[in-house]
């Protein structure tokens, strides 16, 4: 019998282990070639006969998309088989890299970004964070950070590829060798390291009797019907932060070579920051999966909204400027990013359970995309204006807003009344 537990176990880890690298390798391709592809809006443009305008608009077509397959996505999730869907995002994905090459009418270009668009849903955290919630049970923080610090890493890797490729071998070329190993990769991860629930294989989460030892009818394997969390303070109060959170993170993260060079950076230095600014995200993205696990979501999500609220108000009021308001943005705003793209997943996992997980971080990305639609704001603001003292200024407090919420969302009283409804 002790045999038979540890061959369980063994199969466990092993499928358990594999989906995570799944996850990683499906969320680093996507997001780092969505961060990339700006590097390709004057070729795109050349190859279309387009404006830099007109090629612009598949990320709003691509964002469109994206937030139609998160809404759906959260109807099917926890019912279908995820392999499949993950499978039609490798083909939407390489299909927009293949209308890439082609080339033609500008129309081609936004089916493209269409296609792109469900590739973001499918592939990325709308079913990498569930998968990862559903095989682990312990760590589940830290080991959906790891998707962050992944994509995050490979976005400077392949920036610099890709430029290089660029000036040497041309456009198309560079397109067709990603096709060619991205296609590759994410094939085998679809095909041979990603599994569907455990319960389909007749096992349970990995490392779940260690979770059970701790708290006795730990979520890890119970939940609250999806019907019922939305019935709850807990889900929406955490659905509208995540909303605010994002809608703050947006403004900077779309404006932010304008921002940094709004306090007296020339473009080649902003650049320069920006990119210290992404390698101090993937350092408060890795924090906060490991805080999350150790003392908590709420009390970790407590210090990271404060933090970003301390160094928005301190750049609203002008206590600091200049390099000095730069050298902040850089080193807290990203507080703000690393805690929005995984606050869903770890809240709602901890509050409802596992059983409707796949549900409700859809319908924590749908938030994250809502939110993100308000950012033209800042950028509007920032044009009528010259100053980015607005956006500081509504950020301080909408943050604030958000961080009340959360709290509020995930007081003791209202775990309680959630845990009410477990089944």
């Amino acid at each position: 019998m002790k045999t038979l537990e540890n061959d369980v176990l063994t199969i466990t880890k092993k499928r358990a282990n594999r989906t995570l690298v799944g996850c990683i390798i499906n969320v680093t391709i996507v997001l780092a070639t969505y961060v990339t592809l700006s590097l390709y809006i004057p070729a795109l443009a050349e190859k279309f006969n387009a404006s830099i305008t007109e090629v612009a608009l598949l990320f709003s077509f691509a964002s469109v998309f994206s937030l139609a397959s998160n809404l759906a996505l959260s109807a099917i999730l926890d019912r279908a088989k995820v392999r499949v869907l993950i499978l039609i995002g490798d083909v939407c994905f390489l299909m927009f890299l293949l209308f890439m090459v082609i080339g033609g009418s500008i129309i081609l270009l936004y089916v493209g970004g269409m296609l792109f668009g469900l590739s973001t849903s499918l592939l990325t955290y709308s079913t990498a964070q569930p998968l990862i919630s559903w095989w682990h049970a312990k760590n589940t923080g830290k080991k959906i950070s790891f998707l962050a610090i992944g994509w995050g890493l490979f976005a400077v890797v392949l920036s610099t590829v890709a430029s290089f490729l660029l000036s040497r071998i041309g456009f198309e070329s560079t397109i067709i060798v990603q096709l060619v190993v991205f296609g590759v990769l994410l094939l085998i991860s679809s095909l041979f390291l990603i599994s569907e629930k455990p319960s389909t294989y007749g096992l349970m989460p990995y490392q779940h009797e260690a979770v059970e030892g701790e708290s006795a009818g730990s979520p890890a394997i119970r939940g609250v019907p999806f019907k019922k969390c939305v019935s709850t303070f807990a889900f929406w109060g955490i659905f509208f932060c995540i909303l605010m959170m994002n809608a703050v993170s947006s403004g900077f993260v779309n404006n932010a070579a304008m921002y940094l060079q709004s306090c007296g950076l020339d473009s080649v230095k902003a650049g320069v920051y920006y990119s210290a600014y992404n390698l101090v995200l993937i350092a408060w993205t890795f924090g906060y999966g490991a805080l999350c696990d150790k003392i908590g979501t709420e009390k970790a999500s407590v210090i990271y909204l404060g933090i970003a609220i301390a160094a928005y108000a301190l750049s609203a009021i002008g206590i600091v400027g200049g390099t000095a308001q730069a050298l902040l943005a850089v080193a807290f705003f990203g507080t703000v990013s690393a805690s929005v793209g995984m606050i869903g997943a770890v809240s709602y996992g901890k509050i409802f359970g596992t059983r409707a997980i796949g549900t409700l971080i859809c319908f924590s990305m749908v938030a994250s995309s809502m939110g993100a639609f308000i950012t033209p704001l800042t950028t509007m603001s920032y044009s009528n204006t010259g100053s980015f003292r607005l956006y500081l200024i509504a950020g301080s407090i909408v943050l604030a807003a958000a961080l009340l919420l959360f709290v509020l969302a995930t007081s003791r009283k209202s775990i309680e009344k959630a845990s009410n409804l477990f089944e």
